[in-house]
């Protein structure tokens, strides 16, 4: 099947692939459209995909299956990504009446802070032969229990970092 970008070269967004003939579908979210159907696609060609029944439908009857954007998020909204995607999920019930295995997400996922330890507070953590620098990230939650642990505050810890400087 030819995967046919939009005006957008490498849009991000919301995808939906379905059985037209069991009306049966897979609601995704990704930061390349383009690629994430393309790998899709040749995963059920291939007979590799990693959803069984959905595998057992195309092989079954691959012209029964289509696609469709559902919505075009810019890829650095990824929070946005992932709620839209559990909304879509729900809106068309493909946890219980489709191909997804999650019901996905509804809620804002936690804050991810990075966090910058001194050498002194990194060795009482143990955390010098595992964290280069000092530097990583931690969930709000991982935040607190630092903190505890550490009898400090976050604001001796953290850094500010917009989403878009995030390290990988």
């Amino acid at each position: 099947m030819e995967i046919i970008p939009s005006i957008n070269k490498h849009p991000s967004g919301i995808y939906r692939i379905y059985n037209s003939i069991n009306n049966k579908c897979y609601i995704g979210s990704t930061t390349n459209l383009v690629q994430r159907l393309r790998s899709h696609f040749c995963q059920l060609e291939s007979g590799q995909h990693p959803i069984p029944e959905m595998q057992e439908d195309f092989t079954n009857n691959p012209d029964a299956f289509k696609y469709e954007v559902l919505e075009e998020i810019p890829r650095w909204h990824h929070d946005e990504l992932l709620l839209s995607e559990g909304t879509y999920i729900k809106l068309y019930d493909s946890f219980h009446k489709g191909y997804n295995r999650t019901e996905g997400r509804t809620e804002p996922p936690l804050v991810m802070h990075r966090v910058q330890v001194s050498k002194e507070k990194a060795s009482q953590l143990f955390l010098k032969k595992y964290v280069s620098n000092a530097q990583f990230w931690l969930e709000s939650r991982e935040m607190r229990k630092l903190c505890k642990l550490l009898d400090c505050q976050p604001g001796d810890l953290m850094e500010w970092v917009p989403d878009g400087e995030r390290e990988k």
